[in-house]
């Protein structure tokens, strides 16, 4: 029960954090770029100057689509992209839509 609930949790603070980084991002006019640290096992966003975490990701837990800066343009403008948490037995798929980065968690 507590894995399924950390699991959970993982996921929806990384949708809410992102969502919470475009609208800084549109409303500052600055863009932001998410980074995933898997030796660290975490993901930060570097916005405005400064670097916040987003999530600390599980021990049990991978993190796939995220090799790379993801970028939020400073017009909330993201380039199409699919992030998965996954840890063997259970997985999420988190697709960013078209360029306004709507999010699909499936």
């Amino acid at each position: 029960m507590k894995r399924s609930v950390e699991r959970q949790q993982t996921v929806t603070t990384f949708v809410t954090q992102f969502e919470q980084a475009k609208k800084i991002a549109e409303i500052s006019n600055s863009s932001a770029l998410i980074r995933y640290y898997p030796t660290s096992r975490k993901i930060v966003v570097a916005q405005a100057g400064t670097t916040k975490l987003l999530v600390r990701i599980p021990d049990q837990m991978q993190v796939f689509g995220l090799t790379s800066a993801l970028n939020i343009g400073n017009d909330g403008y993201v380039a199409p992209t699919t992030i998965t948490f996954t840890d063997g037995s259970w997985s999420r798929k988190i697709t960013i839509q078209m360029m306004w980065g709507e999010l699909i968690v499936a």
